[in-house]
């Protein structure tokens, strides 16, 4: 929700945001300078002594108010919440030296929601193009509460986020995607209670920064070494088709009789489906594809080309390419290639 940012704290780098509160920036900014030259230094955040009225007079509580103060852009204070003095506040500025220190990126976008409660900060992660396929750029998010409630998280999403909704669309793709072996989905979640929780997000961002270069290095290496492995003869190109979508086969004797003419007929479907893609895949690698090389990259290019759009589909083709049993059987090839280019 748009209302949802603060005033009009709120970037993105060359993309319009749907809102149009504010217009996109050209140039790269790291966080710290949006902070300090959009946002004006937004506002700072203390403790201040809460009091309560008892036998006619204002005693203090022993516990303290968190206020944020006043920013140029607006003059009105907010209470988030009520805490002891053990509460160490979290100023904006300390999250977007942390950002800028240990990512090291240029902010894709950033905003403070929730009058001030909440910053978020997304940035690119390292992108690699693969040959036929354009380019895969998820997006590394971290967002902080400054209040009592909203403790800290790092999680990398498909969605760029620019308001309360978008930065909720994205965290939850994260939270159902999460794999963090990868580096994909929920890495991070810290609590207000622990005092040290910025400073474990920041080598969380760090190390997943640092990874992802590594895996896109690891990527661009092997797409490369497929690009140059050829295949050798057409007996080569039925192996890998045949590893990788093999036939189905007959139901095993180690098996209830009863329940063997309904196995069966599973894996005849099974195996309609597998022949269609083995078949309108060498179609394509042998020269109905396009711009196919006789390589392992010509092989894996017509299998995607194959399952993005020629294989039937009940279902919108492009949310099955990117989740569903499409992206599946993709991986199902590139592990079968990875498999024999590092034997």
């Amino acid at each position: 929700m748009s209302h949802e940012v603060w005033e009009r704290c709120v970037h993105s780098y060359m993309e319009e945001m749907w809102h149009k509160l504010v217009p996109p920036e050209k140039t790269p900014m790291s966080a710290t300078t949006i902070l300090k030259t959009r946002w004006q230094g937004a506002a700072k955040i203390e403790l201040r002594p809460a009091h309560v009225f008892l036998d006619g007079a204002m005693r203090e509580s022993g516990r303290f108010a968190i206020v944020r103060g006043k920013a140029v852009f607006d003059p009105t204070e907010q209470i988030f919440g009520f805490v002891t003095d053990l509460f160490h506040p979290v100023q904006y500025e300390d999250v977007t030296l942390m950002f800028d220190t240990m990512v090291g990126q240029p902010a894709e976008s950033a905003g403070i929601l929730y009058k001030g409660a909440q910053i978020f900060i997304s940035w690119k992660m390292p992108e690699f193009e693969v040959v036929g396929e354009g380019e895969h750029i998820p997006y590394g998010v971290i967002t902080v509460g400054v209040d009592n409630i909203r403790g800290g998280a790092l999680f990398t999403s498909i969605y760029k986020p620019v308001c309360a909704n978008t930065l909720s669309l994205s965290q939850g793709w994260a939270e159902r995607k999460e794999n963090k072996g990868r580096g994909k989905g929920m890495i991070f979640k810290g609590t207000k209670v622990d005092p040290n929780m910025l400073k474990k997000l920041g080598y969380w961002m760090k190390f997943v920064q640092s990874n992802a270069e590594k895996e896109v290095a690891q990527v661009k290496d092997f797409f490369s070494l497929l690009a140059k492995t050829p295949v050798k003869n057409e007996a080569e190109v039925h192996e890998i088709l045949y590893t990788a979508f093999p036939t189905a086969g007959k139901v095993d004797e180690y098996y209830p009789p009863e329940l063997r003419k309904d196995k069966q007929e599973s894996l005849d479907k099974k195996e309609e489906v597998n022949s269609v893609i083995r078949d309108g895949i060498y179609a394509l690698f042998s020269g109905k594809g396009t711009s196919i090389t006789p390589t392992y990259m010509g092989v894996l290019n017509s299998t995607t080309e194959f399952l993005c759009h020629y294989l039937p589909s009940k279902k919108p083709i492009a949310s099955s390419v990117m989740f569903g049993n499409r992206q599946e059987l993709s991986t199902k090839m590139v592990e079968v290639l990875r498999d024999r280019v590092t034997k």
